[in-house]
């Protein structure tokens, strides 16, 4: 069954904090950050958003499979 989501946009400045605040700045920089779905290194080009799981972020990529993808076993926590 499909879902509606509400997605919120996000500035550039605000993903930066957000990757400040988890200490993933170098690693987003040093393109150590990937896509938990297709592997794809996450880059500004193709960032398609992220969760918090656990406690912590999980960055994926716009490619509407990997999105589907998290978004299900997001919803599966």
């Amino acid at each position: 069954m499909r879902q509606k989501l509400d997605i919120s946009a996000m500035r550039e400045r605000d993903l930066r904090l957000l990757f400040e605040r988890y200490g993933l700045s170098e690693k987003f920089e040093k393109g150590e950050i990937i896509c938990p779905n297709c592997y794809q290194v996450i880059t500004w080009d193709i960032i398609g958003g992220f969760i918090i799981s656990q406690g912590q972020p999980v960055l994926f990529c716009n490619m509407s499979e990997c999105i589907d993808a998290v978004t299900r076993s997001s919803s599966n926590e």
